[in-house]
C-alpha cells in the first residue's frame, strides 16, 4: 500500500509542478524560461489541427528548448530530501516514477510536433495532439501535456 501511495503522491508532484513550470514558461517576467520556451512556440507552429507543419523542414530538438533544465534542477532537490526522508524502497519507487513520468512526458510532447508519429494510430493521442494544438493557438489553454488534471481545477482547460 506504500508503494501505491508514493506512486500516486510522485505523480500527482510531477503533474502539478509541471503545469507550474509550463504556467510561468509563459510569463514574460520569468526570463530565460519565458525566451526558450517562446521559441518553442515559434519553431513549431501548427497550421491545422490535424496535421502539424513547422516553421523550419525538420523537426530539430535543442535541449535548451525543453524544460528538462527547469524540471531537473528542482527535481534533483526533490529526489534528494525523498531519499533522506523515505525509506529506500520507496524512494527508489518515488524515483522511477519521477523518471517515467519525464520520459513518457518528453516523448509523447515530442511525437505531438512529428508529422504522420505512430501514436496518431490512437484516439486518445490524437485528442491530447489536438489540445496541444490549441495550446500553441492560445496559451493561456491546456497547459498540461498528457495530462490535463490541473488544466481542469484551475479552468485552463479548453476542450475539443
Amino acid at each position: 500500500m506504500a508503494m501505491i501511495i508514493t506512486v500516486l503522491f510522485a505523480f500527482l508532484l510531477f503533474e502539478s509542478f509541471g503545469y507550474l513550470i509550463h504556467f510561468l514558461a509563459h510569463k514574460n517576467w520569468t526570463g530565460l524560461l519565458y525566451k526558450h520556451h517562446l521559441n518553442h512556440h515559434i519553431i513549431y507552429i501548427s497550421s491545422t489541427e490535424d496535421k502539424n507543419t513547422f516553421s523550419k523542414p525538420k523537426y530539430e530538438r535543442f535541449f535548451w528548448q525543453s524544460f528538462t533544465p527547469w524540471v531537473a534542477g528542482p527535481f534533483a532537490l526533490v529526489l534528494f530530501s525523498a531519499y533522506w526522508l523515505l525509506p529506500f524502497y520507496l524512494f527508489v519507487t518515488f524515483a522511477i516514477t519521477i523518471i517515467l513520468n519525464t520520459i513518457a512526458l518528453d516523448y509523447c510532447h515530442e511525437a505531438f510536433h512529428v508529422e504522420g508519429h505512430w501514436l496518431s494510430k490512437y484516439p486518445s493521442f490524437r485528442i491530447r495532439r489536438k489540445l496541444h494544438w490549441y495550446h500553441h493557438r492560445n496559451t493561456k489553454t491546456n497547459l498540461g501535456i498528457i495530462f490535463y488534471f490541473m488544466d481542469k481545477i484551475f479552468k485552463t482547460l479548453k476542450k475539443t
